[in-house]
């Protein structure tokens, strides 16, 4: 988060756009870091990061592993890249609000198979979450094996989906979480914008034969098990930034 004073001046090198000033810049953990540093907030005695890291030498790789750390987060898991790099998500914050764009680095190319099956050596511990974005890493080969190696160990396996993602390459999971928009995408385009919350949850659910959970923000969530759509409420609360509100659930 680059943290800016919002009075702006004119920009000599361009019409209509401004100069601000960066007071200070923040680092927090994204993605499936996030979520590891959630986990252990909520009470979690051991969790284990599994994923790729660019270069061990690079400055965002070493921001992470400083933060993993501090939240004493296990990082045995992580594999270092030299041809990747560290996903980093550029915020700008003034007065204490998200301000304007947002600015990504990334390299989303699927990991190759080496890289997969080197991940799927991990332990898998009492259960696994996948937090898949989209990014490369949970490739179909991933998903498929996990999937596989958990069903026959018995550990459960809670998947978030990419938005857009086939859900057919997470069969198997014990439960998939997803937010609205990944749950609509999952559904056949003649259906998608006819039916309520209740009954999406209870289709997907069908249809994958897994117990699901879709979020719907201030309409609290549905988890459907067994053909019956459950609800509940969301809690009022003041925010100031909801990025992460979904891998909190």
């Amino acid at each position: 988060y680059c943290h800016i004073d919002p009075h702006g001046r004119d920009n000599p090198e361009s019409d209509s756009s401004h100069i601000y000033r960066v007071i200070k810049e923040e680092y927090r953990p994204g993605g499936a870091a996030a979520v590891a540093m959630l986990c252990k907030s909520l009470g979690a005695a051991n969790v284990r990061l599994a994923t790729t890291f660019g270069h061990s030498d690079s400055l965002e790789a070493t921001r992470l592993w400083s933060l993993a750390h501090h939240h004493r987060v296990d990082v045995s898991g992580v594999i270092c890249s030299d041809n990747r790099r560290t996903t980093v998500k550029q915020r700008f914050v003034a007065n204490g609000k998200l301000h304007g764009d947002r600015f990504d680095f990334e390299d989303t190319t699927p990991i190759d198979r080496t890289c997969a099956d080197h991940l799927l050596t991990d332990p898998l511990g009492d259960i696994v979450l996948v937090a898949d974005y989209g990014k490369g890493v949970v490739t179909n080969h991933l998903s498929t094996r996990l999937t596989l190696k958990t069903r026959l160990d018995g550990t459960p396996i809670i998947v978030d989906p990419a938005r857009g993602r086939n859900w057919r390459e997470y069969l198997g999971a014990t439960i998939i979480k997803a937010n609205w928009l990944e749950a609509l995408a999952a559904l056949p385009e003649s259906i998608m914008h006819t039916i309520s919350p209740a009954e999406v949850t209870r289709q997907l659910a069908t249809r994958y034969a897994t117990t699901v959970v879709v979020t719907v923000g201030a309409g609290g969530l549905w988890h459907c098990q067994d053909e019956r759509a459950i609800h509940v409420p969301a809690r009022k609360a003041k925010c100031v930034d909801v990025t992460g509100a979904g891998d909190s659930v």
